[in-house]
């Protein structure tokens, strides 16, 4: 029971920092996801008809903000796919687990009627089977945050 404890634990702290990961970086991708549709409609809205020296020089203040955020995106792309990462090996853990802890109820629930142990082995197989049914999940509620960092690397690595 303590070392479920421990894995159980560890299981909701590891889904919490794919939480408050995923958040951040939803908030940081739709920030970049705005900046980058802001230059690119701020870009449309020149004129063609400029003189060249002035063309030019715009063109190379927007292919220099165009490129410093296309920078961004890449670094953070990189960032959410390494919190990703984590979350995925986490949810791997956290089903591994309960896959785990379902084969050993499914073992003690076959022993019920084993003589002076019979009614505690069904107990505690009872008590396997809640624990694998946490670690599910915990497990799927981590995948809802993998999902959501997705979405923001899919949203970053986007063009306008």
């Amino acid at each position: 029971m303590v070392e479920f404890d421990k894995e159980r634990a560890d299981a909701i702290k590891r889904k919490n920092e794919a939480y408050s990961r995923a958040e951040g970086f939803d908030k940081q991708s739709e920030e970049l996801s705005k900046n980058r549709k802001e230059v690119h409609d701020s870009k449309s809205r020149i004129p063609d008809d400029l003189p060249a020296a002035i063309k030019s020089q715009i063109d190379a203040m927007y292919e220099s903000q165009e490129k410093q955020l296309e920078d961004q995106a890449n670094d953070l792309a990189e960032k959410i796919k390494d919190a990703q990462d984590d979350a995925d090996e986490a949810i791997k853990d956290m089903r591994n687990l309960g896959d785990d802890l379902g084969k050993k109820a499914d073992k003690l629930s076959g022993m019920k009627d084993v003589p002076l142990v019979g009614s505690f082995l069904e107990n505690k197989s009872k008590e396997l089977d809640d624990q694998a049914e946490q670690m599910f999940d915990l497990a799927e509620e981590a995948q809802k945050y993998s999902d959501k960092l997705a979405e923001s690397r899919n949203r970053v690595l986007r063009r306008p």
